[in-house]
């Protein structure tokens, strides 16, 4: 009997299940595609990203839940960066000019403008964010030094840093009891907290004489945590709770507090851990301590700082790498993770989720190695059909012109059969006859690897077949 491969979540035989598929957005070219860079947004009740064409520029991509169209860039830079935000009804983000300068970017749904940088410096850097009505941003000026930029949505200003120290590149702001905050690099090399009130910026003590602030920030149980490299160089996770920075103990000796993006999720803080055998857990702490949460299998494991973690419906999903190196999505449900298998046999689930037409979407790198956006979609509900490997087959799998798909059990329904290509896309749909079989011509299919779908309102099982 051949092996018959599940490529998909297949198996939902309980009452209030959720039934779970994953599926490959085709690219509207040639390109490399979603870049894993590229953080989405919705914007228009559509989602944007960053996209790499065939000319190896970067473009604005526009998704309206059906396809992709690429936006024109205003001129011939290398074009779209990453980190894009809403700001006055318009879509804002960095942009390598034909200068090779990074210079903020607006969208206004329809074209986009550039907005003239203050000074000949480099330019737009970091995170930007929405604070007392304006937008700010890390900007490299002129003397090679990053200062805090403010954007009005008329003109651009930097604001004075606080002392002789360069800034930091890679500023991830904050906003936290009415103040704007953010990792500085002070004039001795060391990372502080900055805090911006609206006026100047200020630096708040290190607990200790350690590197300092080092990945993404969260306020949580009305304090601020982030990552902090400490003086024997381990990282833990530090709270801020408006006065003094304290540090909170790993779980164990040899282990650290990880980069990436932390997430609160049902009343507790998560983050990727890195234990003392060098493997990535996720972490969870209650506001008191910190413990570790078993993977799902002898991989890698979390992986929080290959893209950012998201709840949706009521679950948490993030970036795991699984025994065999690949990527995957990963669910966890508040007691225990779960892997969701890939669509197809590319690298792995990669970048950052964000929910769009209440489906989970991601940048997915598939067998070409070409970035894809993905789509999870999952309905709750009891199945009306229940399938599994005994009672759902297809033969011959190796085919050459016809494949015969047999359904053994009893439906309240006429399930759809689909066949979909590698990336995806939907060639042959039919519904099973109330013999529960079908049979499909796929002589006209070049030779290759395809997949069966059978679904109802409830259930989806997706296969492997190999037309020869």
């Amino acid at each position: 009997m051949k092996k018959i491969y599940i490529l998909l979540f297949a198996v939902f035989l309980l009452n209030n299940v959720n039934a779970q598929s994953i599926t490959l957005i085709p690219n509207p070219e040639a390109g490399q595609g979603f870049i894993n860079e590229g953080i989405p947004i919705v914007y228009n009740n559509n989602l944007y990203f960053a996209y790499t064409d065939s000319l190896g520029t970067y473009q604005l991509a526009q998704f309206n839940g059906i396809s992709i169209s690429l936006i024109a860039n205003p001129q011939a830079g290398q074009g779209f960066g990453v980190n894009p935000i809403v700001y006055n009804n318009n879509l804002y983000f960095p942009f390598e000019n034909a200068s090779s300068k990074y210079q903020l970017t607006q969208y206004n749904g329809t074209s986009i403008s550039l907005i003239a940088n203050p000074d000949a410096g480099q330019g737009f850097w970091g995170i930007p964010i929405v604070y007392n009505n304006n937008l700010y941003f890390q900007y490299e000026n002129a003397s090679g030094t990053y200062q805090l930029i403010q954007y009005n949505g008329t003109s651009i200003s930097l604001i004075a840093n606080p002392d002789a120290g360069g800034g930091n590149g890679v500023c991830v702001p904050i906003v936290y009891n009415n103040n704007l905050y953010f990792p500085y690099m002070n004039s001795s090399g060391i990372n502080q907290m900055a805090q911006y009130n609206g006026n100047s910026i200020s630096l708040i003590a290190n607990p200790d004489t350690g590197w300092g602030w080092w990945s993404y920030p969260i306020v949580y149980n009305n304090n601020l945590y982030f990552g902090y490299e400490n003086a024997s160089s381990i990282y833990q996770l530090a709270k801020y709770n408006g006065t003094s920075i304290l540090l909170i103990a790993n779980p164990d000796a040899g282990g650290v507090v990880v980069g990436g993006v932390p997430i609160a999720y049902n009343n507790n803080l998560y983050f990727s851990y890195k234990n003392s055998l060098g493997t990535y857990q996720l972490g969870k702490y209650n506001g008191t301590s910190i413990s570790l949460i078993a993977n799902p299998d002898a991989g890698g494991g979390v992986a929080f700082n290959e893209g950012y973690p998201i709840v949706y419906n009521n679950n948490l999903y993030f970036d795991y790498k699984d025994s065999s190196g690949y990527y995957q999505l990963a669910q966890y449900n508040g007691a225990s993770i779960s892997l969701i298998a890939n669509p197809d046999t590319g690298s792995c689930f990669w970048g950052f989720p964000i929910v769009y037409n209440n489906k989970l979407n991601f940048q997915y790198l598939n067998t070409s190695n070409f970035g894809q956006l993905a789509e999870l979609s999952t309905s709750s509900g009891i199945d009306k059909l229940s399938i599994n490997e005994s009672n759902f087959s297809i033969y011959p799998n190796p085919a050459t012109d016809k494949i015969t798909i047999s359904l053994n059990v009893n439906s309240a329904e006429e399930p759809t059969i689909s066949i979909l290509n590698m990336p995806g896309q939907q060639i042959i749909s039919e519904k099973f006859n109330s013999q529960n079989q079908i049979q499909l011509d796929i002589s006209n299919l070049a030779k290759g690897i395809y997949f069966v779908k059978v679904e109802n309102v409830n259930t989806v099982e997706v296969k492997k077949i190999i037309k020869e």
